[in-house]
């Protein structure tokens, strides 16, 4: 098994008691624009996960490790998102 594809336990999402309420639907308006909402605890898990993406070290962003899919279908996002992924890339 390939060890650097495995999500890293600082930007996975917290199992406490934040955790079982939050809610992130991501949805594109007519106007095209992509809009993620969220309520609260949404947006803080939202936070958490991009702040462990940015303290990838360059070696972990040249892993699969460098990202993290948010959609209804992994159920940590509401029913009727659009899937969304989360990537750190430290040359942009």
């Amino acid at each position: 098994m390939d060890l650097n594809c495995l999500p890293s336990p600082a930007r996975l999402p917290k199992k406490g008691k934040m955790a079982e309420h939050y809610k992130l639907k991501i949805i594109r308006l007519d106007s095209g624009e992509i809009e993620v909402v969220g309520n609260r605890a949404g947006l803080i898990e939202l936070a958490e996960i991009c702040h462990g993406l940015s303290e990838l070290s360059a070696e972990d962003a040249k892993t699969a490790a460098n990202h993290y899919h948010i959609a209804d279908y992994m159920n940590n996002a509401e029913e009727g998102s659009l899937q969304l992924i989360i990537r750190f890339d430290p040359n942009l």
